[in-house]
Formats: structure tokens, C-alpha cells, sequence
């Protein structure tokens, strides 16, 4: 079913000189989208962007709420570009979120967001990037592997013992997806927005997973997609084990390459001076000193960035049980990890063998 018009599309291909040379749009457009439980992490991700591409780039925000719309507003970065969701959603959106969870809204609306802004914004093309990743290098070392390509996505690349997750997360991971305004580009993202709109939930079913699994189809519809290589890309705790992690002259070596983002996935805020690196995941005291330690300082500048604005702001942190915290000071143990590894790919096999009888 189409649900995205393809009416409202131009044709026309925007051309980046005519707009670097009137001063109008920068040469990079990303969008990412939170609510003010991921403030913190989405505007470590903005300042992230801004230590490395100064002001040659434009981060457009969907907002899910309006205290997290007021405050940003505030800051009044002339780098970001706030949504509201009055403007953004449309009647199909409307309809679904009220059935769906709020992180179920969320994914659907990611490939809705990056159609709408090359819908509606003059853009050469947007690059998604989720609010819980941090860069570490240039984003212009992605730009220089994807070239002239209309479409681009990465592997989650999962580490040997979480192979298995791929079954039911997918071979994809939507940390970071390309699009080019032209016919190509369009084509893809439309087609994605409009399954979305179908089906998008946080389980398992008929092949489908969230919005992340339609991602595995992209390589048989779409032939031009590129599938991003570098492994300093998207590095992250169902990946990291693979890569060995070195330091040298203050930047940071994954595999050989440089580092170039992060995707902090399952880190928590726990007040303002504690953080779990990654919920269920065993992180060793390396990659906790040279990644998340910077990732931390940041966080909490951005802590004392919201809280001058809004003094009570009080979201954002993960508040956790007893039973909680016992289990997650298990997983400091990799004979823990390793186990929980060996059951959860039993569950894993059963779910998907159950699913293909």
C-alpha cells in the first residue's frame, strides 16, 4: 500500500554548489529524533558531530515531546534544526502510534523522518544517525567511502558468540542509513516508510523485526546500495569483542583503523556521577577507559548544559531494582556473559525455528 505519495516528490535533483554558493545549506544534513529521556545522548551526539565538522553541517531534530523542543530551543545552536511533531506527522503516523509502544513509534518513525526531509527541506541528501552514538573521528571518512552512492547501510557486524542474534535483530543495524535526494535514494526509503506504516513492533514475527529486519531486504530490491566496510564504523558492545582496541597519540585504533563513531547501545545514566556502560554486556576495562570514560565526560557536560537551562530537568537517568543490579554486576564476569550468551542462542534457535515450522 502507498502510503507516501510519491506526488510530492521533485524530480529535480538539488545541487549542492547552487546552495554552498548562496550560502544556504551546508555540505552535510543528518537527522536524528528523542524524546527527554535521550536529551543527554542526543545532544552529546550533536556536539560530537560539531567538534569534527565545526559548522559545515546541519542536524535536524524530531522532537518527541515539547519540553525536550523548548530546551533545545534555548540552546539555540544555528547547527540544529528542530521538527515538531504537529509538522511531521501525517495521517497514516497518527493512526498507528495509537497502537503501537513508544519505542514501536519511534522506529516507525525513523524512515518517515528521513522521507519527509527529503520530502520537504532543501537537502542534497540526510544521513540518520541514532541519538546513542558518538563520533570520535570525521564523519567525512563515511562521505569518502560511500562517494556517489544513492543508498547506504551497515552490518551490525555481530562478534562470533552473538552471531546469533542476527536471526531475529537482522543483518542490519539502522544506527546510521544514507539517502540521496534522487530517484534511487527516494525509491528505497519510501518503500521502507511505507512497511513501517504496515507492521513495526518490538518482536519477532513472519521474518520481521521492528523496523531494523526490512533492512535485509534492501540488498535484493534496491541492487545500488552500499554497504558501508569500515570497521571503525558502528563499532559497539555486540561487536567490539571482535576488534582489538589500541590508543596511540590520543585517538583511537579499532581493528587497525581509527575509530570514527560509537553506538553506546544499553548505556545508562544512573545519577549524575554513575553510568552502566552497557546493560548485559561485558566491557573490558580498556574499552571502559578509552571509549566510554570520554563518552561519560560528555554526557555530564551536557548534564550541566540542560540543567542551566532547565534547573529541575529530571530525565534521562535509569533507575534500577535490586534484583537489577545483582544481575548486571554478574555480567563484570565474562564467564557470566558467556553464559548468558549459551542460553539466550538456545532461545534464539527455538524462537526462529518455531517461526519457519
Amino acid at each position: 500500500m502507498d502510503f507516501n505519495d510519491g506526488k510530492f516528490f521533485t524530480k529535480k535533483v538539488v545541487n549542492l554548489k547552487d546552495y554552498a554558493e548562496k550560502n544556504i545549506m551546508p555540505v552535510y544534513n543528518f537527522c536524528t529524533e528523542f524524546d527527554k529521556n535521550y536529551l543527554y545522548k542526543g545532544l552529546s551526539l550533536y556536539y560530537s558531530l560539531k567538534d569534527f565538522l565545526k559548522d559545515d553541517f546541519i542536524l535536524w531534530i524530531l522532537c518527541f515531546d515539547n519540553l525536550t523542543y523548548e530546551i533545545l530551543s534555548k540552546l539555540n545552536e544555528k547547527q540544529i534544526k528542530l521538527i515538531k511533531l504537529e509538522e511531521f506527522e501525517n495521517e497514516y503516523l497518527k493512526r498507528v502510534k495509537k497502537e503501537r509502544t513508544f519505542t514501536e513509534y519511534a522506529w516507525t518513525c525513523t524512515s518517515n523522518l528521513i522521507l519527509f526531509l527529503l520530502k520537504n527541506k532543501n537537502v542534497d541528501s540526510i544521513t540518520y544517525l541514532d541519538a546513542d552514538i558518538y563520533f570520535f573521528d570525521s564523519p567525512k571518512l563515511i562521505f569518502d567511502e560511500i562517494g556517489d552512492s544513492s543508498l547506504a547501510i551497515i552490518e551490525h557486524n555481530f562478534s562470533e558468540n552473538r552471531k546469533h542474534f542476527e536471526k531475529v535483530a537482522g543483518k542490519f543495524n539502522v544506527s546510521i542509513v544514507y539517502a540521496k535526494k534522487n530517484e534511487d535514494g527516494i525509491r528505497a526509503i519510501k518503500w521502507w516508510a511505507d512497511k513501517v506504516i504496515e507492521w513495526c513492533y518490538d518482536r519477532y514475527e513472519d521474518g520481521k523485526f521492528g523496523d531494523q529486519k526490512y533492512l535485509d531486504e534492501f540488498s535484493n530490491l534496491f541492487p545500488y546500495v552500499y554497504v558501508i566496510e569500515n570497521k571503525g564504523i558502528n563499532v559497539s558492545p555486540w561487536n567490539m569483542s571482535s576488534y582489538p582496541i589500541e590508543k596511540k597519540d590520543d585517538k583511537i585504533y579499532v581493528n587497525g583503523q581509527p575509530l570514527i563513531f560509537f553506538h553506546f547501545h544499553r548505556f545508562y545514566i544512573l545519577n549524575d556521577e554513575k553510568y552502566m556502560p552497557a546493560s548485559r554486556y561485558y566491557i573490558p576495562k580498556k574499552t571502559r577507559q578509552y571509549i566510554y570514560e570520554l563518552y561519560w565526560e560528555r554526557i555530564k557536560s551536557t548534564m550541566n548544559l540542560v540543567k542551566e537551562i532547565y534547573p529541575n530537568f529530571n530525565y534521562g537517568t535509569k533507575k534500577l531494582n535490586k534484583t537489577q543490579l545483582i544481575v548486571e554486576a554478574l555480567f563484570r564476569f565474562k564467564a557470566f556473559e558467556n553464559l548468558y550468551l549459551f542460553l539466550s542462542k538456545l532461545k534464539h534457535v527455538a524462537l526462529h525455528s518455531a517461526h519457519n515450522l
